[in-house]
């Protein structure tokens, strides 16, 4: 403790009280963001999809940088789409394969700032989700009908 630091800051001394002890504090941050009105269907469901990924508070700051990655999503599909329904011979398929590839950087670059990428989650002291158990754990645990 600091003694400069006034005294109303300062945690209070000796025992809790046990009323005190069944006191839940809630976290005003664990209420799952809602997609703005102004995203479609597509990308508010692109929207849910990457907060439902990640821990309550995650894009607390940077809800525009994720509206921006939702719509680029949404983009980066349709233009996928159209570039595979084209003939690579055709004059338009430089273009939309280029504008494909710029998107999709985007996109890339975005969920880098957003950290939902893995490389962005890979610190010890972030984690994104609970850890669960992986594939190779439940597969080491052998079939539940006893075939393995």
């Amino acid at each position: 403790m600091n003694p400069d630091e006034p005294l109303d800051v300062r945690r209070p001394r000796g025992r809790k009280p046990a009323a005190a002890m069944e006191v839940v504090a809630i976290d005003a941050n664990s209420a799952s963001l809602s997609p703005p009105s102004r995203l479609s269907a597509e990308e508010a469901t692109v929207w849910r999809e990457s907060v439902a990924s990640v821990k309550a508070g995650w894009f607390r700051g940077s809800e525009t940088v994720l509206e921006t990655f939702c719509r680029a999503v949404i983009v980066e599909r349709r233009l996928g789409l159209r570039l595979r329904d084209l003939d690579p011979a055709d004059e338009r398929f430089a273009v939309l394969a280029r504008m494909h590839r710029n998107e999709a950087m985007l996109v890339g670059n975005l969920a880098g700032k957003l950290r939902l990428t893995v490389r962005a989650t890979r610190d010890r002291e972030t984690i994104k989700r609970a850890p669960t158990a992986s594939f190779y754990d439940i597969m080491a645990l052998g079939d539940p009908d006893g075939q393995n």
